[in-house]
């Protein structure tokens, strides 16, 4: 088995710098293999042998690893790596090149970042399909801004959180719980009905 070293990834031209958390279309997720959606902002991480040595880059959705922190375990399973078959684990590791806290810490600067911008255009992943998310409510288009470089006067889009984003971590909390509370039902009522037990509750036995 080897082990990989997964860091939230660094702005390429200022490396203290990051704008890892992404929301990216519907469609987007599906090539990734992933099945969540629109609504689930993914953030990317950046794996590396213990050597150091780079391997690949990896998206992944935000609420899988928002409690995870340096040698959380993010998964564990066969993949090709240097030409042979072997077990792979991936687990999360701080990237220095940030600063000098934990994963933990590193992610939750980034969530508050994420959530706080007014403008999220940073975080919106390049190649999206805008429409879609604005379609969804992911995103909002709140207008145009205005930049003059060398005289030359040019456009760039303004957007924002839209009501199906996650501006908060309560938001972000209740999406990790939609993969388990059915859909006709309120994330309070689960809680409750969990809290109760599930043994005699024929809805979600009829599920």
């Amino acid at each position: 088995m080897i082990t990989l070293y997964g860091q939230i990834a660094e702005d390429n031209i200022f490396p203290s710098l990051s704008y890892a958390i992404k929301y990216t279309d519907s469609k987007t997720h599906t090539l990734l293999n992933l099945t969540t959606t629109s609504r689930d902002p993914l953030i990317i991480l950046k794996f590396y042998k213990q050597t150091g040595e780079y391997v690949f880059q990896k998206m992944i959705p935000l609420k899988y690893c928002q409690f995870c922190d340096d040698g959380s375990i993010l998964s564990s399973n066969k993949r090709l790596l240097d030409g042979f078959l072997m077990t792979v684990q991936l687990v999360c590791k701080r990237n220095e090149k940030l600063d000098k806290h934990c994963f933990k810490k590193q992610l939750e600067k980034q969530i508050i970042k994420f959530n706080q911008r007014q403008s999220i255009g940073d975080h919106i992943l390049y190649g999206s399909d805008i429409n879609s998310l604005i379609s969804d409510d992911v995103i909002n288009d709140i207008g145009d801004m205005f930049i003059e470089i060398n005289n030359t006067r040019t456009t760039s889009k303004i957007y924002s959180h839209g009501q199906n984003g996650i501006i908060n971590v309560k938001q972000l909390i209740e999406s990790s719980m939609r993969d388990h509370v059915p859909a006709s039902m309120s994330v309070f009522d689960y809680i409750k009905r969990r809290e109760r037990g599930f043994k005699n509750d024929q809805f979600l036995k009829n599920k």
